[in-house]
């Protein structure tokens, strides 16, 4: 720097942007005195953009000349506190992500877009006891035991890992936890892992309590947004429940962290930052000095795997609540069986016995459509979708071919394309398949689907569920929107249609999951004084996962995976990310994930594996072809030393610049 240059005051301000670096920009001397956690508005190129300032400085990297100038700063005091921007610059350089992107995700988009913020007043608070609209339930000895352990914790940092089966009351002491925070004058944050759960949550807590509660999810209006997320940053709203993005909510009295069904996929950002929203609460609740507990009666193999290694605490749940008893398993081998489109008599008899009793059945299939294959009888030629290497799953309400990968829509076609035969037959089960069979065999009985499609309109879900409650449905048919949480008193028989999909993936996961699935879907039935049965229906019947998941349970199974997984050095025994680049020329995503792999510095090759550059499993999606780099680690340190270098290389290579990437750090899934 020249020496006779003098730097006016310096933001650094962080935009909106993909680019993993801060802005520097000049301040003008009148006007709000600058801090971070301000919104500004800013000229970036040929736009303006609304950023946050997360740094003031007097020195810069650019000379002062050429420093454009803060056109506003449009907050009179921070609207992002130092404990969220804290938490946001950890998130950003864990998941080697820009601060603005994991910033943006943390303010509603009014925010985002430089709306003016109202003044946020804090509200008077006092000792009062009367948060309370009905008492608790009598808790048991293990119920007891995790609620004391909680609460004794409040004020400082650990992590609880609440291992209950299906039905053991996990709620009820997230309730009576949450009731000694709020008597101690703290905020309570409560995750859910999608919008399917909350309207069960919100009537528990409505119930129970009668603070004020706000709420954080997709479904919500722009501005229904901004107003809860002002309820929670003025301290107004003492409990906020949310799905993944509501970890970011700023609560200036936060005391306590609950993550339910923390096992749950949903949990993990898939686009933009690819943050794990359960991760992101525990380093909250360190940096904040403050319990979390993390609820779920099939935990993933990270958390157990944390458990045995002493950094989380267990609190064990295995008597289900009241009177309910866990239901029976019960393999149906279907080799040898006549199947029904994919019911088998036996099932279908079962299914009779429980509709003359007016009891409930849920039958599961995560596959959502009438059939996910539509083929030309002659020939065999399959309906592609022309967007993606994936078929087109065939809908019959409206009739339509649908790409579940792109959302591309088409009419199902009259002939086949490549013989012009007429005979196209739908192959495999859908949700809709799985309702038509029903319906059939049952006509004086109302068939429930309930999936993505039938729960698009706003308020359908809530109505539906209202509906299983009140028993005014008998059969039900879903996917895992129906698999988790829900309490279904009525349930009796839960029917497992396709058990065999998640046997014998290429990603090795899929077990790990397909049990967490069949546990919760189990877990439905049963939930009051009426003794479940779970059907699973398979062609594997002697397969390890059945033997030892339904005999020994879900503990037996996991300690059964983690020694594989510690023969083979795969997650949570090594660490592991993945390069994603995506772009219209594949042999341009190979080259620059070739040149990046070359980044790496010799000394880490030896200690940080790597796989590729290879196309992903699914190459081409909605017109986009997919290639990516594999990279493990027995060092999680070493590991990010090698992902620093890597995002590097692609943020100043001239070709990586012009294409599509990401870093999917601790990924859920290879696709």
């Amino acid at each position: 720097m020249n020496e006779l240059e003098v730097y006016p005051l310096i933001a650094k301000v962080a935009l909106d942007l993909p680019l993993r670096v801060l802005f520097d920009y000049t301040l003008n001397a009148e006007g709000p005195m600058p801090q971070q956690g301000m919104r500004v508005r800013v000229p970036f190129g040929e736009q303006t953009k609304v950023g946050v300032i997360a740094a003031c400085a007097t020195e810069s990297g650019v000379p002062v000349h050429k420093l454009k100038r803060v056109t506003a700063i449009l907050d009179n005091k921070p609207c992002v506190s130092e404990a969220i921007l804290r938490l946001c610059q950890w998130a950003a350089e864990y998941y080697h992500a820009s601060l603005g992107m994991v910033l943006a995700g943390a303010l509603p988009k009014r925010l985002r877009l430089g709306e003016a913020m109202p003044e946020i007043t804090a509200p008077i608070l006092n000792n009062e006891t009367d948060f309370l609209r009905t008492a608790g339930h009598d808790l048991n000895t293990e119920q007891k035991n995790a609620v004391d352990n909680i609460v004794a914790s409040l004020g400082q940092f650990k992590t609880f890992v609440l291992d209950g089966i299906t039905g053991s009351g996990k709620t009820e002491v997230y309730l009576q936890a949450i009731a000694c925070a709020l008597q101690q004058s703290l905020q309570v944050l409560v995750l859910v892992p999608e919008i399917g759960l909350t309207p069960q949550m919100i009537a528990r807590f409505t119930d129970r309590f009668s603070v004020p509660i706000a709420l954080m999810h997709s479904k919500l209006t722009e501005k229904q947004r901004l107003n809860h997320w002002l309820s929670a940053a003025s301290g107004e709203a003492r409990i906020v429940i949310g799905t993944r993005s509501s970890v970011w909510a700023l609560m200036p009295q936060l005391g306590l962290i609950i993550v339910d069904e923390a096992h749950d996929a949903s949990y993990k950002q898939q686009d933009g930052v690819q943050y794990s929203a359960r991760d992101v609460a525990v380093q909250r609740a360190y940096q904040s000095d403050i319990p979390v507990v993390l609820g779920s009666a099939t935990h993933s193999l990270e958390t157990l795997y944390n458990v045995i290694q002493n950094r989380f605490s267990p609190l064990v749940l295995r008597e289900r609540a009241g009177t309910a008893r866990l239901g029976q398993f019960k393999v149906l081998d279907i080799r040898n069986e006549r199947v029904e489109e994919g019911i088998s008599r036996r099932l279908l008899q079962e299914i009779a016995i429980r509709v003359q009793r007016g009891e409930q059945t849920l039958l599961f299939l995560n596959r959502r459509g009438f059939s996910p294959i539509l083929i030309c009888h002659h020939c065999g030629w399959v309906v592609p979708c022309s967007h993606c290497d994936s078929y087109m799953t065939l809908h019959l309400s409206p009739e339509r071919l649908h790409c579940h990968h792109c959302d591309r829509v088409r009419k199902k076609p009259r002939e086949c394309l490549n013989c012009r035969s007429d005979v196209l037959m739908p192959v495999g089960l859908g949700t809709e398949r799985i309702e038509s069979v029903l319906s059939k065999a049952f006509p004086n009985t109302e068939v429930l689907r309930i999936d993505r499609d039938t729960t698009r309109k706003k308020g359908s879900l809530e109505i539906y569920l209202k509906a299983i409650e009140d028993t005014q449905h008998l059969i039900l048919v879903g996917t895992q929107m129906l698999a988790k949480g829900h309490h279904f008193p009525n349930v009796t028989l839960v029917g497992i249609i396709d058990a065999d999909s998640g046997l014998f993936s290429s990603e090795f996961r899929a077990t790990e999951h397909l049990a967490q699935l069949i546990v919760q879907v189990a877990g439905r039935a049963g939930r009051a004084e009426k003794p479940g049965e779970i059907w699973i229906q398979t062609r594997h019947p002697e397969h390890p996962l059945f033997n030892i998941l339904l005999e020994k349970g879900y503990h037996a199974f996991a300690n059964h995976i983690l020694e594989e997984r510690q023969a083979a050095q795969l997650a949570p025994y090594s660490y592991m990310a993945i390069i994603r680049v995506r772009g219209r020329k594949p042999e341009m995503l190979k080259a620059v994930l070739t040149g990046a792999k070359k980044s790496m510095a010799t000394a880490l090759s030896a200690t940080v594996h790597c796989l590729g550059p290879a196309p992903s499993p699914m190459e081409k999606r909605d017109k986009t072809y997919h290639y990516q780099l594999l990279l493990w680690s027995y060092q999680r340190s070493v590991l990010h030393q090698a992902l620093k270098q890597l995002s590097d290389f692609l943020s100043t290579n001239k070709q990586a610049r012009t294409l599509r990437w990401s870093v999917d750090v601790d990924p859920y899934d290879t696709f």
